[in-house]
């Protein structure tokens, strides 16, 4: 591996890993972000159970297309969502980082089984389309094929029925861009269909 660009993708990652941590996008412990090194052909993950926030380089996992642990410095366990990145990148061959989260608006379409309706301008970042993957038990090898069958060039935000969502894109950062796209999007859609008009 170039440890040149190793290390620069590996910061990248951490910066965005941080700013989703701060900002809410992932809350506590839960979601997880990628990167990949298409000409070296491995993955770069947030381990599992350490805040987003709280997250130093030698946390981050490299693994190969086949979950193989290539470089862990801390030892820590990649993502058990490892496999559902994997399906992403196999499937889209344009894209070059995924981020999951479980962003309080989005995630409420999730459990409803619900696309997010573009009801506002900022839709327009993420080409006004989501796709709902029917339910699999998290990082399981269910869901991943579950997302491998219904991932498409047309959308790169898929909603994960009762679980979640999956943004993808080029560079980590306008891939978290979008992701507070949808949040901001889902927000307006849901609290706009509480409003009563004749109570305005």
């Amino acid at each position: 591996m170039n440890s040149i660009i190793l290390l620069s993708l590996k910061e990248q990652l951490l910066k965005a890993s941080k700013e989703v941590g701060l900002s809410g996008l992932c809350r506590h412990k839960t979601g997880n972000l990628s990167v990949i090194n298409r000409k070296e052909q491995y993955i770069i993950i947030t381990p599992s159970a350490i805040s987003k926030a709280r997250l130093v380089l030698a946390d981050l996992v490299v693994c190969d297309f086949e979950g193989n642990i290539l470089d862990n410095p801390n030892n820590n366990k990649p993502s058990s969502e490892l496999p559902m990145h994997i399906a992403c990148y196999r499937n889209r061959g344009d894209v070059h980082s995924v981020v999951h989260t479980h962003s309080t608006y989005a995630t409420a379409f999730a459990v409803k089984g619900l696309e997010i309706p573009p009801v506002v301008t900022e839709s327009v970042f993420y080409n006004d389309n989501t796709t709902v993957i029917g339910y699999g038990k998290p990082g399981s090898a269910e869901l991943a094929e579950k997302v491998a069958a219904g991932i498409s060039d047309n959308s790169d935000v898929l909603i994960l029925e009762k679980h979640g969502v999956i943004v993808m894109g080029e560079a980590i950062a306008e891939t978290i861009l979008k992701a507070k796209y949808v949040e901001e999007v889902a927000k307006v859609a849901l609290l706009s269909s509480m409003l009563n008009e004749n109570n305005l």
